[in-house]
């Protein structure tokens, strides 16, 4: 049971921040696998526009922000995660887009966004609220980075799912999700379930 606990530990930690080889190797295309289908759904959420400006918060393998930058041609990407390594990776994995300027790739946290105000068309984010040390802080940085009626899609594991895997990350009910969308200032909230091989899952659109 002890080992058991710490490997579940240690798994837990590589999801909050990844490193070490694991962190390099593992993680970054674990969660390309396994959040394939979140990633699919808020592309389809996101209703993209060749034009516009995006940021994804916790881009974690990068597949999200490959799908985004086939539509994306004429606009911006930025991308924004709280891993050095995954930083380091998604990078190299998109360094001739990011030579051209048409994707920025930041270390950072969802607390404290680096980019000015009404920067953004759209904000993205899936399955990284849980890793957020303050999640209302994180939502309330997407509503102020969002241009007014700008969209925020917000994908993340349903509590009961989450729970039941025990790796002691804080998981979210609806309600309680739905409440800090409305105190950051987002209206026209929207909230769809689904789910995939190996959870449910929920999407939550909002509107500033």
């Amino acid at each position: 049971m002890a080992c058991r606990n710490l490997i579940r530990r240690h798994f837990a930690e590589q999801l909050i921040r990844p490193h070490g080889l694991v962190g390099r190797w593992i993680i970054g295309p674990l969660w390309n696998r396994r959040n394939r289908v979140l990633n699919d759904k808020t592309l389809q959420a996101l209703r993209l526009r060749e034009h516009e400006q995006v940021l994804e918060i916790g881009f974690g393998g990068g597949r999200l922000l490959a799908q985004m930058a086939k539509i994306v041609t004429h606009g911006h990407l930025s991308g924004l995660d709280a891993s050095p390594i995954m930083v380091n990776r998604v990078r190299r994995k998109f360094q001739a887009l990011v030579y051209k300027g048409i994707m920025d790739i930041r270390l950072g946290s969802a607390e404290k966004l680096p980019f000015t105000d009404s920067a953004f068309d759209k904000v993205a984010s899936v399955n990284a609220i849980f890793y957020w040390r303050d999640p209302a802080r994180g939502i309330r940085e997407a509503c102020r980075v969002l241009r007014p009626a700008g969209l925020f899609v917000l994908t993340f594991t349903a509590k009961e799912d989450l729970d039941r895997q025990e790796f002691g990350i804080p998981s979210f009910y609806e309600d309680e999700v739905i409440s800090m969308l409305r105190k950051a200032g987002f209206y026209r909230i929207d909230v769809s379930r689904d789910r995939d091989a190996h959870r449910a899952f929920l999407i939550l659109t909002a509107e500033k």
